[in-house]
């Protein structure tokens, strides 16, 4: 395999030296996948070139449960876990990545756990997050913004300082949005915001009614925002992808909301979901131009843009 340079393993068990014979025997390995494997417990890249890694699920066997996945990836630039991982996560020796998405769903607390479920969780996550002070890029999905919502301190997103394009898949539902707002509030010198309104992995959940959280005063004028004060006054261009318009009662709003609080804004740009019905399109667009059209912009110099 001298000159492999993309490996991905699929619905396998193996155990952690394979990993390191495959890493040792391809020196020009490049990208490794790992698709609903199960059986490894460390993910050891020492001594190869391996620039991204991806670890999509891990397949639910009982007796490896509870347990802890390691990854030890030196080389590593970028890092994505996605699907179904309900392990505890350590990440060590990630010097070089540069882009990492953490899109995966993890444990769900059990009735007799609630109380401390969502600390342990969290503190996983600072875990993970807390030798990544030099990424650029960074991606979180709906179970990890879940957990973000119940953390006191803001310790760990303090250590993304570096970070220059912070990307949310998620919907804008009231199960999410306080972890949301929790993320907007304290990454303090984020320029790019992407939103990727995509579905969770678990069945949708209508919300129609916005919780109230803060009343602006804008040109003299009182109007209700789903955002507090402070979220994302440092944002200069915010990206929307997966949008439906007026299919969710919530994404207009908060979009809304966040026209009527950045400061710093200069361009929002709306991509529509592929797919979408174009009627259904049509009239959406009209409605959602007229509403952020008539939102009193804290950024004068704020342009919203439609993809269609």
């Amino acid at each position: 395999m001298g000159f492999l340079r993309e490996l991905r393993i699929g619905s396998t068990e193996f155990g952690d030296d394979i990993v390191r014979k495959i890493v040792a025997g391809s020196p020009c390995l490049d990208l490794l996948e790992l698709d609903n494997c199960w059986g490894f417990r460390c993910l050891d890249l020492f001594g190869g070139k391996v620039s991204k890694l991806v670890v999509n699920g891990y397949k639910e066997v009982k007796k490896f449960l509870d347990l802890e996945l390691e990854i030890k990836a030196p080389c590593v630039k970028v890092l994505e876990l996605k699907g179904c991982i309900r392990m505890n996560i350590k990440l060590k020796n990630l010097r070089n990545c540069v882009s990492v998405k953490f899109d995966f769903h993890s444990k769900n607390p059990k009735d007799e756990e609630c109380d401390n479920f969502y600390e342990q969780q969290g503190d996983m996550l600072m875990a993970m997050f807390g030798g990544f002070s030099h990424v650029k890029d960074v991606t979180l999905g709906t179970w990890c913004i879940e957990v973000m919502a119940f953390w006191d301190s803001p310790w760990v997103l303090f250590t993304m300082i570096s970070c220059e394009c912070f990307t949310l898949h998620t919907p804008i539902q009231k199960r999410y949005l306080p972890g949301i707002i929790h993320l907007l509030k304290h990454l303090l010198k984020l320029p790019m915001l992407i939103i990727h309104m995509a579905l969770p992995y678990f069945e949708f959940e209508a919300c129609l009614i916005p919780v109230v959280n803060d009343v602006y005063s804008v040109e003299g004028k009182l109007q209700l925002s789903m955002l507090p004060r402070g979220c994302g006054h440092q944002l200069e261009k915010i990206r929307v992808c997966g949008f439906e318009g007026t299919q969710s009662g919530l994404e207009v709003l908060f979009l809304r909301d966040l026209l009527l609080i950045s400061a710093n804004i200069e361009m929002m740009v709306i991509e529509w979901r592929s797919g979408l019905q174009n009627s259904i399109c049509d009239a959406s667009v009209g409605f959602v131009a007229k509403t952020l059209s008539n939102v009193c912009k804290r950024s004068k110099k704020a342009v919203v843009l439609f993809k269609v």
